[in-house]
Order: C-alpha cells, then sequence, then structure tokens
C-alpha cells in the first residue's frame, strides 16, 4: 500500500514536468500590438524552446495582401523572415506556425502597425525627438509576450492531488 501511494506521489510530481514541455512565443520584434516608425528590414521571433525547420511565418496586410519576404531562417529557438522591401504604413499581422520539438503544432498571430513619417527638412530638434522616439520604440519591442496560458496539466495534477487526500482521509476513517 504504501509502494502505491509513493508511485502515486512520485507520478504526480513527475507528470506535470513532462507534459508542461510544449513550446510557446516568448517575444517578438516587433512587439505585439507595436508601432513601428522606422523602416525594417527583418521580422524576429524567439521561441520558448527549440522549434523545427518545418515552421513559417507570413506577413499580412489589414486588406488581406500577404507581404513577400525574401528569405525565411529557422536556427534553434528563433525565426527570423527579412523583408524584400520596407513596409508601407498601415496595420500588418505576423500568422506564424511552428512544430515544436515534441511534435505539436503551434500557431498564433502577431499584430503591429507601421506609422514612418515621411522625411522632409531635417533640422536638430527633430533628429533629437527621432532618437527618443526611436529608443522608446526599442524598449517597447523587447517586451516578450508572456502570455499565461491554463493548461490541461494543471487540472490533472489538481485531480491526482484531491484523489489522493480521499484516498488518504478513507484510510484514516477505516483505522479510528
Amino acid at each position: 500500500m504504501k509502494k502505491i501511494l509513493f508511485m502515486l506521489a512520485l507520478f504526480t510530481i513527475i507528470f506535470p514536468t513532462i507534459t508542461s514541455a510544449h513550446t510557446g512565443l516568448e517575444s517578438s520584434n516587433p512587439a505585439e500590438g507595436a508601432v513601428v516608425k522606422e523602416e525594417r528590414k527583418e521580422l524576429t521571433l524567439q521561441f520558448k524552446t527549440k522549434i523545427e525547420s518545418l515552421s513559417s511565418m507570413q506577413i499580412v496586410r489589414d486588406d488581406g495582401q500577404e507581404i513577400e519576404l525574401d528569405s525565411l531562417i529557422v536556427e534553434e529557438k528563433k525565426m527570423s523572415g527579412k523583408l524584400t522591401s520596407a513596409l508601407d504604413n498601415g496595420s500588418y499581422i505576423i500568422q506564424w506556425r511552428i512544430i515544436g520539438t515534441d511534435g505539436h503544432p503551434i500557431e498564433g498571430q502577431i499584430p503591429f502597425k507601421v506609422q514612418i513619417e515621411k522625411k522632409e527638412d531635417v533640422n536638430p530638434s527633430a533628429g533629437e525627438e527621432t532618437e527618443k522616439g526611436s529608443q522608446e520604440q526599442k524598449k517597447e519591442e523587447n517586451v516578450s509576450d508572456k502570455k499565461e496560458e491554463m493548461s490541461p496539466v494543471f487540472f490533472i495534477t489538481l485531480g491526482f492531488l484531491l484523489a489522493a487526500i480521499v484516498f488518504f482521509l478513507k484510510i484514516a476513517k477505516r483505522k479510528i
């Protein structure tokens, strides 16, 4: 009986570690909801675990037009897409689909906007404002996309824990 309880406790501790190995998006550049104010030649997605080479990314305008990528590179936890040309002002969505090392396909979207001011006469005060704006943009883009997801592992673990408590209470009642 003690062996069964020990195995149940051990299983409860080990099982969540094994099943929660799914990957997810760690950060992106541009970040979700970011307003890009300078030309960008590359879009980068960073994931929590290694991703497979079959992973994909596409950029779609708000009118549904797909923007062509010059190249797509998948390295370990990172996926980068190089643009063939600069993005025009407007709203865009990065649609990504990856296959984690565990074989599960995962997909998501990252909406962002491009608002590049047209260059006219450059004066020193405008240059300072642009520099401050680009520094703020870089800070905003580096914020990771950390969304908490309720995993079935939590509920399975909770169920095992409740079953163990009920089991112990029944055994304690019999001995009294």
